[in-house]
């Protein structure tokens, strides 16, 4: 009677874990002057706008607020992402002493940077409102952009989502950029009186159906941008006078 044999199934390879590089430390006493029975520290991240914070070249989202409970005289000690190896750039932390009652009795702001164990109690104070406020994220104007048709013609994916251009010549090298994933980009590409122009569609656009050459015909087609910055036909060219 034939055997079993036993294989070993690899396991899956765990994802990157990433480490903050600072442990921030403090005894609530040294700062407050009171011996309290119990206290606690909420450090709270600042400054960064309408972005979501994130770990500099990752999509690791930082944690926004940290809250931490202390017996008298014990310091406390906690993992803490510095401020320079988060985007966007210009933010803080503001941290906050709170008593056995509940009460706010110590205040301070602190950009931390660099790596290693670093006491609170030495840490020098940072003043916020000298900082401007962070940019907000690019918009996306949604009207229609008429656009001169040229052999190298750029289309500017991060101000507009739809384009027209009239075809005057040979279109080979246009390019398309700074894309915004998950929208949709219209182009409408009409010949000019003379018709038979050939447009080719830029090298991160797939799918796209050859133009139209009648003249003053129009070839209407809609794409989605990918996470890569790439555009996919969503449905084929549609065409008209």
């Amino acid at each position: 009677m034939p055997t079993e044999e036993l294989v070993e199934t690899p396991e899956a390879p765990q994802p990157l874990a990433l480490t903050p590089l600072i442990t921030l430390t403090a005894t609530l006493d040294q700062l407050t002057g009171v011996d309290d029975v119990l206290g606690a520290l909420r450090i709270t991240l600042k400054h960064f706008g309408n972005w979501v914070p994130r770990i500099v070249g990752t999509s690791l989202v930082v944690k926004i607020q940290y809250f931490v409970r202390q017996p008298a005289g014990v310091p406390i000690s906690i993992p803490i992402w510095g401020n320079d190896q988060i985007t966007p750039n210009g933010t803080y932390y503001m941290i906050e002493g709170i008593d056995s009652r509940g009460n706010v009795n110590w205040c301070g702001f602190y950009v931390l940077t660099g790596s290693g164990s670093q006491d609170l109690s030495s840490l020098p104070q940072y003043d916020p409102i000298t900082q401007p406020v962070p940019p907000l994220p690019p918009e996306i104007d949604v009207e229609l952009l008429t656009i001169l048709a040229s052999n190298d013609m750029v289309f500017p994916g991060g101000e507009y989502t739809a384009f027209y251009t009239q075809l005057t010549g040979d279109v080979l090298l246009p390019t398309i950029q700074d894309m915004v994933p998950g929208n949709l980009y219209t182009f409408i590409i009409q010949q000019d009186a003379t018709g038979n122009h050939q447009f080719v569609w830029p090298t991160n656009v797939f799918n796209g159906n050859t133009i139209y050459n009648l003249p003053s015909w129009l070839t209407f087609q809609t794409f989605v941008c990918t996470s890569t910055g790439s555009l996919y036909a969503i449905a084929p060219a549609t065409y008209g006078q």
